[in-house]
């Protein structure tokens, strides 16, 4: 029973990505690079890495823990510390169904603060793959850190310490 279940859920998940694959595509740049996620209405928008601004990009999902409890309240923390022209993030939210991550964030008793104006939605991951190098995986949280350039610096695989002082030393190396 379990084993049809996932391999139902492994079916559903295949589909998607085929149908959603033309919409997610990253771009390169001599100073950085573009991808495109979809925003909350689930129009295609560009986000930028790099070009002249130190970048995160973090993947997260609404069933992950770690990403609700500490991932996301982190990022929205180094948002408040950092300005917007020296730091950029982008939540890159992986549920299936992107309309149940908007809905979720907009629930009133969830909040993340300035982060949740940074959310992107990629229910096919294929920018996951793309900007962490491999295949289709299912290890939330992950992000990236790029420099100012798009060069990627960092990957970071489950719960990270945003607010640490290693990490604001590493981001503050290269602000």
């Amino acid at each position: 029973m379990h084993f049809a279940r996932s391999r139902r859920r492994l079916l559903l998940r295949s589909m998607l990505l085929v149908l959603l694959s033309p919409l997610l595509v990253a771009e390169a740049h001599e100073d950085g690079f573009e991808f495109t996620a979809l925003d909350a209405n689930g129009s295609k928008q560009k986000l930028t890495v790099g070009r002249g601004t130190v970048t995160i990009v973090a993947f997260w999902a609404t069933w992950c823990a770690p990403c609700r409890t500490s991932e996301l309240p982190g990022l929205n923390r180094l948002l408040q510390d950092y300005p917007s022209t020296r730091l950029r993030i982008h939540a890159v939210n992986n549920d299936g169904d992107h309309e149940f991550a908007v809905r979720f964030l907009n629930h009133p008793d969830v909040r993340f603060g300035e982060i949740e104006n940074s959310v992107a939605y990629d229910p096919s991951y294929r920018a996951y793959r793309e900007i962490l190098g491999h295949d289709y995986a299912e290890v939330h949280p992950a992000a990236a850190l790029f420099d100012k350039n798009g060069n990627q610096l960092r990957t970071f695989y489950g719960k990270h310490d945003w607010i640490s002082p290693e990490f604001r030393s590493l981001l503050d190396a290269h602000i």
